[in-house]
């Protein structure tokens, strides 16, 4: 009789979210370091100054809130933990830091960031120009 010793080596693939945990599957591993990006947007959020306040003549069924974002990284995580993927708010880049903004999203994470209250202002005071000149216009032909 002969006898062998035989040393199997059997290969896996292992994929580590960045906290170290460890998933056998690529999928489980995204979701899982999704989720953790996703708690820590919702954790800076609630550490960021904000109030809500909505400006007349609003949708009812969202809610509008202010928020001081000191930089980059305040914005990406409003983006992150407040909005859809698919939401435009995901389109909105800062004039500059730090800022106030507005945004708006409903319960189903769907809304947009309105801008600074200069852009707003601004965007506000062009629009008025524009309903007088529309006015006027009006007027003149009665």
């Amino acid at each position: 009789m002969k006898v062998e010793k035989r040393q199997e080596v059997i290969e896996t693939t292992v994929y580590i979210a960045e906290d170290g945990t460890e998933f056998n599957d690529r999928v489980d591993c995204e979701r899982y370091e999704e989720a953790e990006q996703f708690e820590k947007a919702q954790k800076r959020l609630r550490e960021m100054p904000s109030f809500s306040m909505e400006p007349p003549g609003c949708d009812y069924y969202a809610y509008y809130s202010w928020v001081r974002l000191a930089n980059e990284k305040d914005l990406a995580a409003l983006k992150l933990g407040e909005f859809h993927p698919d939401s435009t708010a995901h389109d909105y880049e800062a004039p500059s830091y730090p800022c106030w903004v507005l945004y708006h999203v409903d319960d189903q994470g769907d809304g947009y960031i309105s801008g600074t209250l200069e852009e707003l202002w601004r965007e506000f005071v062009e629009y008025h120009a524009s309903v007088l000149h529309q006015i006027e216009e009006k007027e003149r032909k009665l």
